[in-house]
């Protein structure tokens, strides 16, 4: 079984990738998306096979906030080389960075609301680089947290009384 990252890189050499691809999102902001969006984009890569986007905009059912985001983060990663996925979630030393690094401080800023367009747009557009950095990014954020820890981190409620979040963790063997 070939690997699907693989075959992204091989067409991006074989299809000419425009230097920019507008699309109109469902709220009716156009929005460019570079070229380097584009080759690591497994959707717009595909596309390209089917259509001309030097001369049609693409409509999206997607919000341009979340498209926004996604391109703010894409900047990131501009100057990168070609991306190669993990073979599993202990290979990503290359995606772990320091706290402080700006695409960390970047996600991390993020609102609840902003983090679920962000989503979508990552989820449409599948763009593996950018997915499995946020994907290490929680996983870099969940490690050494205890209960409490992770319910500051993210914002969640502490709804439980404390016989109901022992009965939990019991079942769980957590």
């Amino acid at each position: 079984m070939s690997d699907p990252s693989s075959s992204t890189s091989a067409k991006s050499k074989e299809i000419a990738v425009p230097k920019e691809i507008k699309v109109r999102c469902s709220d009716g902001k156009l929005l460019v998306i570079e070229d380097f969006i584009i080759r690591d984009s497994k959707v717009l890569m595909e596309s390209l096979e089917y259509a001309n986007f030097d001369t049609e905009e693409i409509e999206l059912a997607l919000k341009s906030d979340g498209i926004e985001t996604m391109i703010e983060f894409a900047e990131f990663f501009k100057n990168d080389g070609p991306y190669t996925p993990p073979k599993n979630h202990q290979d990503f030393g290359p995606l772990r960075r320091e706290p402080a690094d700006p695409a960390m401080v970047f996600l991390h800023d993020l609102l609840p609301a902003e983090l679920d367009d962000f989503i979508s747009a990552l989820a449409f557009f599948a763009i593996p680089r950018l997915v499995d950095f946020m994907c290490n990014n929680i996983l870099q954020r969940l490690e050494g947290r205890d209960t409490d820890g992770l319910r500051e981190e993210y914002l969640l409620p502490n709804d439980y009384s404390s016989s109901e979040e022992y009965e939990i963790r019991r079942r769980h063997e957590v």
